[in-house]
């Protein structure tokens, strides 16, 4: 798998008329795997269960291609594309709800400002949490935690910020 993957990153950087088109080339190879790795895993706990983990699993997943580097850049939200993080840092929407704290991967974008993403670790109504020790800390974890896909309307946060990076 790894052979017919750099042979077809060889002949993309061959065909590339410059380093933006290949760049631009693998950004979209790697969304296309990031995607796979989501469809793989729906309603499966990834690591622990918290929502970082479902991006540490990404990126080891694309580790797998050659094609993890162990680092991301922010990005405007007029670039996003599906397969690129989302961080919710203290997010209050219009309805009251919050999120803060949360990380997820685009999985699509829609018209009107709503994309989905998926995730793990989301709390439901009736809080079902246990403490675990993640990186030296303890957090809570939904008992049930695995990754779903949930809809954002990004007009609708009133406060807050929400970060978006790319792999």
């Amino acid at each position: 798998m790894k052979l017919i993957l750099s042979i077809l990153l060889s002949l993309l950087s061959f065909l590339s008329f410059g380093q933006s088109s290949r760049s631009d080339s693998i950004t979209k190879l790697k969304s296309s795997l990031v995607i796979k790795f989501i469809v793989d895993n729906l309603e499966t706990k990834i690591g622990s269960g918290v929502c970082s983990e479902l991006l540490i699993g990404a990126e080891e997943y694309l580790n797998k291609f050659g094609l993890g580097d162990d680092s991301m850049f922010v990005i405007d939200s007029a670039d996003v594309r599906v397969g690129d993080i989302i961080i919710f840092d203290k997010v209050i929407f219009s309805d009251g709800s919050t999120l803060d704290n949360h990380a997820g991967i685009v999985y699509s974008i829609e018209p009107k400002g709503t994309l989905s993403y998926a995730n793990q670790n989301v709390a439901t109504k009736k809080r079902n949490t246990k403490k675990i020790k993640y990186q030296g800390r303890k957090v809570k974890v939904e008992k049930d935690s695995h990754v779903i896909i949930s809809y954002l309307y990004l007009p609708s946060v009133v406060n807050g910020k929400i970060i978006f990076c790319r792999f």
